[in-house]
């Protein structure tokens, strides 16, 4: 898969620091067959994937290593709860 997009962050950093200041980074996406080469994911999870949704975790210490790709939280995996959740807020 060639495809590419981009995902924003805003947390830590790879020197263990936090960080309020929001980032881009740019990432080649990977299929869940190429994820499952290198890590176990479900089918709640994408792997860099058209989002989407929240990071799940991440391998080893830091972001972004070489060989090792995200994992997110798969949101039309939970969309209605997500908006039964969004629903119960009162936004001003």
């Amino acid at each position: 898969m060639t495809t590419k997009t981009s995902i924003l962050e805003s947390g830590g950093s790879n020197d263990g620091s936090d960080s309020d200041d929001l980032k881009r980074v740019k990432l080649q996406l990977k299929s869940d067959e190429e994820c499952t080469k290198v890590m176990k994911i479900d089918d709640t999870m994408a792997c860099e994937d058209v989002l989407i949704g929240v990071v799940t975790w991440k391998c080893c210490d830091g972001c972004a290593k070489e060989g090792f790709p995200g994992v997110f939280g798969r949101a039309s995996r939970v969309r209605a709860w997500i908006e039964s959740f969004l629903n119960r807020m009162c936004f001003k």
